[in-house]
């Protein structure tokens, strides 16, 4: 499904392979790993757009510990974040706790990011504004097209309201924000309705 190589001058070398295991799980293969960082960085798998500028991994990410990794295979169950589609994660990393001035928890020191070979899972999914309904009261945020691209909860919305209203469905919703634990909507939270920002930044907390 997806590929990421880390860089040399990283002080890492090594592939990051995510193929389809049994059951739906996502697994992950370590291949080819070296490296010369201290031996308590480990290994995350980052929903986080991988900028540039991104130098902290502090949030929400997959911990897959630390070194060393000897052509490992994890198989991780992320349906109940991704669904059948895990594209929003953006790539690995090795990190770890430092003090270095950016205020960071974990600061990241290699990077790998995915090319994901996976076709859209989605094809036909297309979100749409209604207007306000009973239980879907919030405010909405367009892009220049006036596309929805994201949902301010109210207070006494419905997450299956809030479906309806962009004529979508629950699993739709879910799948556009992977990393929500909540079965409800909770007012002032910010939904993401871009197919093509799964992974925005807004949407980590």
């Amino acid at each position: 499904m997806a590929v990421g190589e880390f860089d040399p001058a990283d002080g890492v070398t090594g592939t990051v392979e995510l193929t389809v295991a049994p059951g739906g799980r996502t697994r992950v293969s370590i291949i080819g790993f070296t490296s010369t960082l201290p031996a308590e960085a480990s290994l995350q798998l980052s929903p986080y757009p991988l900028t540039a500028e991104r130098r902290c991994i502090d949030g929400f990410a997959f911990d897959l510990g630390l070194p060393p990794y000897d052509n490992d295979k994890l198989d991780l169950d992320l349906t109940k974040f991704g669904g059948d589609d895990p594209s929003f994660l953006d790539g690995a990393v090795i990190s770890m706790g430092l003090r270095d001035g950016l205020g960071c928890v974990r600061t990241i020191l290699a990077r790998a990011p995915f090319a994901w070979s996976i076709p859209d899972m989605r094809p036909g999914l297309t979100v749409i504004d209604s207007g306000t309904a009973s239980g879907a009261h919030g405010a909405v945020v367009t892009d220049a097209d006036g596309a929805p691209v994201e949902y301010t909860v109210a207070s006494g919305d419905v997450y299956s309201a809030i479906a309806d209203r962009f004529g979508i469905s629950v699993d739709d919703l879910d799948y556009l924000n992977p990393y929500r634990n909540e079965d409800g909507a909770i007012a002032d939270e910010v939904l993401n309705l871009d197919r093509d920002n799964r992974s925005g930044p807004k949407y980590l907390g």
